[in-house]
């Protein structure tokens, strides 16, 4: 599986737009219709009131498409953003227009006290859509405060591309995160999502193809790797039916000592566990019991 950092989301963003000619409000749409569609098929009886909470950002805009393309479908939702509407640019004011269009309602969290307030009623369901992956600093203030309050709610979150609060290229937890059912992240998957403790905080990953430029990702020829089952399966030669533990080879562990014992188990059965026929142990008499 191949992994991306941060700087190369931005420019698998930038060249399939630039170079290739894919709008980058088509993008979002369809990057915040997946999350929309993620929820109801992964969570549908939460989905009947759903709340998106949405930062001034990208990321904000995919959870106002999101939104927008759950109330289309005939589900209520609750919108809060942590900022004023009227300071959202570009696509992501677009989005938020489209969602107010579509009989969307959003409550604007201007303080703590406002952010209290928007956020006193729990929901079935929520979609984080607060920070995505440029975050590179530690959550502070209301943003903080927003994840505290929405970790409490213990209900099925869909976290929009990385769970708010997670490093991409690290998954490092800055300062505080959400506790993510469910991640539907685009295109590729990234370092923080399967780079502990971020790993633990994004729940089931999604990986969604929202029509970036197959030649975009060959130009950035991305180096970061997630070895799974499927990629190593061709290294593992078929053994015939009628073979016993002396075809496969006789490692001697040499390890141990007091206290160490298990270090013994542990190099033991991983010899044994990646295919050893037969595995020989020496320890020091001390721990042989």
């Amino acid at each position: 599986m191949i992994l991306l950092n941060a700087a190369e989301s931005r420019e698998l963003d930038r060249i399939s737009q630039e170079k290739y000619g894919i709008p980058s409000y088509l993008l979002m749409t369809r990057a915040g219709e997946a999350v929309a569609d993620a929820l109801v098929e992964r969570f549908p009886e939460a989905a009947t009131d759903a709340l998106v909470v949405a930062g001034m950002g990208n990321n904000g805009g995919d959870g106002f498409v999101a939104a927008r393309r759950l109330i289309q479908d005939g589900f209520a939702v609750r919108a809060v953003l942590l900022g004023r509407a009227a300071d959202l640019k570009g696509d992501a004011a677009r989005a938020y227009a489209e969602f107010r269009a579509s009989g969307g309602k959003a409550i604007e969290a201007l303080g703590e006290s406002s952010l209290e307030a928007a956020l006193s009623k729990r929901p079935s369901a929520l979609i984080d859509a607060i920070f995505g992956t440029g975050l590179n600093a530690e959550v502070k203030d209301k943003p903080r405060r927003a994840i505290e309050i929405l970790n409490s709610f213990a209900v099925p979150a869909i976290a929009v591309d990385i769970a708010s609060g997670v490093n991409s290229d690290t998954g490092a937890v800055m300062g505080a995160a959400i506790r993510a059912s469910l991640t539907v992240t685009f295109g590729f998957a990234k370092f923080g999502h399967v780079s502990y403790p971020g790993a633990g905080q994004s729940g089931e990953l999604r990986i969604v193809d929202i029509g970036f430029a197959a030649r975009a990702i060959e130009e950035i020829a991305p180096r970061g790797r997630f070895l799974e089952r499927d990629d190593v399966r061709h290294l593992i030669r078929a053994r015939p039916v009628n073979s016993h533990k002396g075809m496969y080879g006789h490692p001697l562990v040499i390890a141990g000592g007091r206290g160490k014992s298990g270090a013994v188990l542990l190099a033991s059965r991983a010899a044994l566990r990646t295919g050893a026929g037969l595995v020989t142990v020496a320890v020091p008499e001390s721990i042989q019991p």
